[in-house]
Formats: C-alpha cells, sequence, structure tokens
C-alpha cells in the first residue's frame, strides 16, 4: 500500500474472478472493525459509503435508496425503490400495468405478455449468455444504432466477438 493505491498480487490469474474478487472483499476501516467483535452482528450506525445512494430503508417490502448529498457526481434520480414480489406471477402484473419499470426475474410468457404488447416501449434484455431464451429484435428497440460499436453487426449477436468480453 502506497498513500491510495493498494496492489493485490494473486499466484495465478485472476481476471475471471474479478466480481467475485472484487464484490466480496471490503476494504473497511481498522479503527472502527478492529473492535466490533463478531462483524455478523455489528449494526454500523454510521456507515461509510461513496455511492450515489444511500440507503434509507429495507423491509419486508423491499429496499430504498436516496441520494447521497455527499456524492462527488450529479444524482438525476432522488429516490430508487427495489420491491419485493411474492412469485414471478406477480412480477409480471407489476410490469403489464407500468408500476415496475425493470425486472431481474426469469418470466416464462414474457414475450407474449409483454414485449408484443408494447414493442417499442417493453424490452428485454440478458447480458452475457449466448443461450438466450428471447431478446428484443433490433428493430424493436428505438434509437438503436445501426451497427455496434466497431461499425459491425455485434448488437445482432451480443457477446460472440471476443472484443466484447
Amino acid at each position: 500500500m502506497s498513500g491510495q493505491d493498494v496492489t493485490v498480487t494473486f499466484s495465478s490469474s485472476q481476471y475471471t474472478n474479478l466480481q467475485n474478487i472484487a464484490s466480496t472483499t471490503y476494504i473497511v476501516p481498522t479503527s472502527i472493525w478492529s473492535t466490533v467483535g463478531d462483524p455478523g452482528k455489528y449494526a454500523d450506525a454510521n456507515p461509510v459509503g461513496s455511492g450515489p445512494y444511500d440507503f434509507s430503508s429495507i423491509t419486508a417490502a423491499g429496499i430504498t435508496l436516496t441520494a447521497n448529498p455527499d456524492y462527488w457526481g450529479s444524482v438525476p434520480v432522488p429516490t430508487v425503490e427495489f420491491p419485493v414480489y411474492a412469485s414471478n406471477t406477480t412480477v409480471l402484473s407489476a410490469l403489464t400495468s407500468n408500476s415496475l419499470d425493470w425486472a431481474g426475474n426469469f418470466i416464462t410468457g414474457l414475450k407474449a405478455a409483454f414485449i408484443t404488447p408494447s414493442p417499442s416501449t417493453h424490452h428485454d434484455w440478458f447480458p452475457g449468455t449466448q443461450d438466450q431464451q428471447h431478446r428484443a429484435e433490433p428493430d424493436q428497440v428505438p434509437d438503436q444504432p445501426a451497427a455496434g460499436p466497431r461499425g459491425d453487426q455485434s448488437r445482432d449477436r451480443p457477446h460472440q466477438d471476443r472484443r466484447d468480453r
């Protein structure tokens, strides 16, 4: 460690494990965490964060985030809500009634029930997978560029080109 730079060295290549390493390795101040006892039972009354949102509430109904007033950049959406739904059926109902903007669930019959009735505004996207159940056709997505970022048709076959990975 030197100033604000930290170097982490592994005995083998770990580029494919970045998500696992970066999302589960917490860098916390020793001045606080060395005295908490069991960190699994510690409730930090003043958590430190540098992201655009702070946790406002966490309940059985969902999670609400509010804009972090100390965030270094602009936060165009003041409140973000992540509601909890009991099943994929209730998620689909919330999507089709426009009371939900996004869902990460696998929903059987999504194209017929959600996309086909409103193809100009309702879409799906499956990132990082070649075995897609369904994806929106390029002509259904408004303001889509005519070609991928390199001028080819990579948008028609996402993540097929190794340069996209």
